[in-house]
C-alpha cells in the first residue's frame, strides 16, 4: 500500500483524517471485505490516489473493524466515500460510482488552481510581513509615524491569523456552535479579508463563552480590527462598547 493510502480504524481515525484533513484533503473509503461493490470501487479509488500523487491522502476504514468510527458516521450502505478539508466534511457519496463520477466528486473535495494560487500567494506575503512587523513594533509610540505604525502591524496580525477556508469554519461553527476555535479562526479569517462586522460579531461571541480562550486571542483580535478601522468608526463604537460589557459583566 503506497503512502497516499493508509488503513485507518477507530483508534487513529481522529488523528489521520480530521487532523491530517488540515494540511492535506482526506477521502475515506468505508468499505469490507465481503462487500462486492467495494471491491469495485476500491481499486479505482486507489488508482486515483495513485495519480493525484500526494494531492489528497486516501483512508481506508474496513468497518467490521472501526464499528465506533462506522456508527459516529452513521454508516448504514457500503461502499460510502466521504471527503474532508480542514478537519469538515466538504462532499460525500454511497455506492460503486463510475470512474468519471469519482473524479467529480474529488475535484470538489481538492483545492482548486485559484486556492492554491491564494495560499501561495498568503504564504509569500507572510514571509514580508514577518520581516515587517519587528520594524514597525521598534517605532516610537509617541513619534509621527506611530499611528500608521500601528495600523500596519494590526493588518500584519490579522493575515498572519488567517487560516482554513471560510466555508468548512462556517460549517463547523452551525453544527457546533460550542467549537470556539473554529468560531475564533472564522472571525480572524473574515477581518483578514476586511469582513469586518462578521468578524467583530464572530469574535465577541468567542469572547463571551470564554474571555481567555487561547490566551485572549478572540479579544486581542477585535483590537486590531478596531486600529485598522480606527477609533472614529461606527464599527469601533458599536464593538468597543460590546466587548467591554463582555469582559466586565
Amino acid at each position: 500500500m503506497s503512502s497516499s493510502v493508509v488503513d485507518v480504524g477507530d483508534r487513529d481515525f481522529e488523528r489521520e483524517v480530521l487532523e491530517r484533513s488540515r494540511a492535506v484533503p482526506v477521502v475515506v473509503d468505508f468499505w469490507a471485505p465481503w462487500c462486492g461493490p467495494c471491491r469495485t470501487l476500491g481499486p479505482v479509488l486507489e488508482q486515483l490516489a495513485r495519480e493525484h500523487a500526494g494531492a489528497f491522502v486516501l483512508a481506508k476504514v474496513n468497518v467490521d473493524e472501526a464499528p465506533a468510527v462506522s456508527q459516529a458516521f452513521r454508516i448504514q450502505s457500503i461502499p460510502a466515500v466521504k471527503g474532508f478539508r480542514d478537519g469538515t466534511l466538504v462532499a460525500e457519496f454511497v455506492g460503486a460510482q463510475p470512474e468519471a463520477a469519482v473524479r467529480r466528486f474529488l475535484d470538489a473535495v481538492l483545492p482548486t488552481a485559484a486556492d492554491r494560487l491564494a495560499r501561495d500567494g498568503e504564504a509569500c506575503a507572510a514571509g514580508r510581513d514577518a520581516e515587517a512587523l519587528p520594524l514597525l513594533e521598534r517605532i516610537s509610540p509617541t513619534g509621527p509615524a506611530a499611528r500608521e505604525a500601528e495600523r500596519l502591524a494590526a493588518e500584519i496580525r490579522m493575515r498572519a491569523g488567517a487560516t482554513g477556508d471560510e466555508a468548512p469554519l462556517r460549517a463547523r461553527v452551525t453544527a457546533a456552535g460550542t467549537d470556539l476555535d473554529a468560531r475564533l479562526q472564522l472571525g480572524r479569517l473574515l477581518a483578514a479579508r476586511q469582513k469586518y462586522e462578521d468578524a467583530l460579531a464572530a469574535l465577541l461571541e468567542v469572547v463571551r463563552r470564554d474571555p481567555r480562550f487561547a490566551d485572549d486571542a478572540a479579544r486581542k483580535a477585535m483590537l486590531d480590527v478596531f486600529e485598522v478601522l480606527g477609533p472614529e468608526h461606527p464599527l469601533t463604537t458599536q464593538y468597543r462598547s460590546e466587548l467591554a460589557r463582555a469582559l466586565f459583566r
